[in-house]
């Protein structure tokens, strides 16, 4: 055995394995020289154009984390200042019935968005039914697919507890 099949390192020594990333290349499209590694971002964000968004694709887009955990906290606050005005044995029945009342208008927010987005998926699917042309009928069920998915992962509406089993278990009495 020859002491090259023996060796651990590698045959070829690479001395600067980024050197073909940090390569200066052009833009093929304006001529622009920068680094191989930056290229593809430069494509895409120079030479493509910008995407129109369907209104639909708008409200069906869920709001970021950062906007709704500033409207819980500003809730929050607004709740305190609610809360001071009331003496302090009656504060946790105050608070209890104002969370009611928020998640009950959050319910029917949740409804009401429920209903359009099934009344869009209805009428879509009727002009499904009547285009005949093939590039109409892909973008209508790339919309119906987008109605029928936000559908599916609505919220559904919170369910008060009840010490009361659902169905006939106590009808025989």
């Amino acid at each position: 055995m020859s002491q090259k099949e023996d060796s651990v390192a590698p045959a070829v020594a690479n001395d600067s394995p980024n050197a073909r990333r940090n390569e200066i290349v052009r833009c093929p499209t304006c001529g622009a020289e920068m680094a191989r590694k930056k290229l593809k971002k430069h494509k895409r964000n120079a030479h493509t154009p910008p995407q129109t968004q369907d209104p639909l694709e708008k409200t069906l887009k869920t709001a970021n984390p950062k906007s709704t955990i500033r409207k819980i906290k500003d809730g929050l606050r607004n709740d305190v200042k609610q809360l001071k005005s009331v003496p302090l044995e009656y504060q946790a029945s105050v608070y209890a019935k104002m969370e009611r009342e928020k998640r009950a208008q959050q319910d029917i927010k949740r409804r009401e968005q429920l209903q359009t987005l099934k009344s869009t998926a209805k009428k879509l699917k009727e002009e499904l039914r009547k285009t005949i042309t093939p590039s109409v009928r892909v973008e209508l069920e790339r919309k119906i697919s987008a109605c029928d998915k936000a559908i599916k992962n609505a919220p559904k509406p919170r369910r008060s507890w009840s010490p009361i089993l659902s169905g006939s278990f106590e009808s025989g009495k």
